[in-house]
């Protein structure tokens, strides 16, 4: 990060994806849970520390508060995983958008649970949330 703290070519960084998700050995699947918590509050101390020029985030992710409440308090932008359909994605926006920061979904689109772009891009492009495809 600090070699590439002032490059106009970095728009954001993302520091750590889904930290309290898991991982997979062959089928098996072992949660993380909250042990990476401490590690995502010093990759953020780290990262102000540097002081980039790019907005910080982190995704909101899994519904775990501890994590999310890092999330909101230190991300300039706050990012998000959905593969929900319409309905679902507009409350989960809805509850994004009341820490009054700009939004992004980084992962979404899932056919099979209703998240499709003719149904979601439509309310990405209502409630002014950008979306990566």
């Amino acid at each position: 990060m600090e070699s590439f703290k002032n490059d106009s070519r970095l728009w954001v960084w993302d520091l750590y994806n889904e930290p309290t998700n898991g991982i997979s050995i062959g089928r098996l699947r072992l949660p993380l849970g909250d042990i990476s918590i401490p590690l995502v509050e010093k990759v953020f101390q780290w990262a102000r520390e540097i002081n980039p020029a790019q907005p910080l985030t982190l995704g909101k992710w899994n519904d775990n508060s501890s994590l999310n409440d890092i999330a909101y308090h230190w991300s300039d932008i706050i990012t998000f995983h959905n593969y929900c359909g319409p309905e679902a994605l507009e409350n989960y926006i809805v509850d994004i958008k009341r820490h009054g920061r700009p939004a992004i979904c980084t992962e979404r689109l899932n056919r099979s649970t209703g998240s499709t772009v003719a149904g979601c891009l439509p309310i990405f492009q209502s409630e002014r949330v950008g979306a990566i495809h």
